[in-house]
């Protein structure tokens, strides 16, 4: 972490800098000198150098913008009702990892404590409460209200576009947990309101690809199961024989698995 010395150092080589792009012809050293920073300091940052308060730390692994990132993304849970657990959190940001390499699977993991570090660094208005767990039959109740003009709204549209209803399809990648929840802590900038909802994040995760028409075509699922091998006495009571059973490191879709998901879409939606 720079020091308050430097810090300060810093802001008279910016004076600096900006006297410079004005002036090109302004010879270096007399400006050192008139600010008092050091000459060489100064000369690399004129030769492109950059600051140490710009640069990321190296334990860092994110950058400013990613961790951003996460940080709207927490916030747009969040205002839904929807705050994020701590597991959830670090998922997520696995994943905006992984988007730095060309090959997502061979990403380095963020480490065990990253997420603990990084929600020191979300700020005081964030702060960690137990969330207990409610009958999942209690969450799923919505206002029709609220349902019923969402449905409005679609069909204002495939009137405008000329849109029928067969040629609407909707995917969907949903993770869920296997065995039984129980309480949990999230994050949330609302700990006064925050509402109970199903908690189950502790468990291993699967994720399941679905489609499903606006005319209720269905599309055999796709399931995502984390791990190296697929065991055959994982599915010996499973009938469906055109559900498609895959694996990942993650537990979700990666580039190979959503392509063979399009594939496998486009064979039972010829009809």
């Amino acid at each position: 972490m720079p020091s308050d010395k430097y810090k300060e150092e810093e802001k008279k080589i910016l004076q600096a800098l900006e006297i410079l792009r004005k002036n090109p012809k302004q010879k270096i050293k007399p400006l050192a000198h008139q600010f008092g920073v050091d000459y060489q300091r100064l000369r690399r940052r004129v030769l492109g150098g950059t600051s140490q308060l710009n640069r990321r730390p190296p334990n860092k692994r994110l950058s400013e913008d990613q961790e951003r990132a996460i940080k709207l993304w927490i916030d747009d849970l969040d205002d839904r009702g929807l705050p994020p657990s701590i597991r959830m959190i670090k998922n997520y940001a696995e994943r905006v990892h992984q988007n730095m390499y060309a090959n997502a699977d061979s990403a380095p993991p963020l480490g065990d404590r990253w997420v603990y570090r990084f929600m020191k660094r979300l700020g005081k208005e964030y702060v960690k409460v137990k969330q207990k767990t409610i009958d999942p039959k209690r969450h799923l109740a919505e206002d029709p209200n609220i349902i019923q003009a969402w449905f409005d709204r679609i069909e204002i549209s495939m009137e405008k576009y000329n849109i029928i209803s067969s040629n609407i399809w909707n995917f969907d990648e949903s993770g869920f947990q296997i065995g039984q929840g129980g309480d949990e802590e999230v994050i949330t900038k609302y700990p006064d309101i925050i509402r109970d909802c199903p908690s189950s994040s502790t468990r291993e995760l699967v994720s399941t690809i679905e489609g499903i028409s606006a005319t209720g075509e269905k599309i055999p699922p796709m399931l995502i199961f984390t791990g190296k091998a697929i065991l055959e006495s994982w599915f010996q009571y499973l009938k469906e024989e055109d559900w498609i059973i895959t694996i990942s490191d993650k537990g979700y879709a990666n580039d190979e698995i959503v392509y063979e998901w399009l594939k496998h879409f486009n064979e039972h939606s010829k009809e």
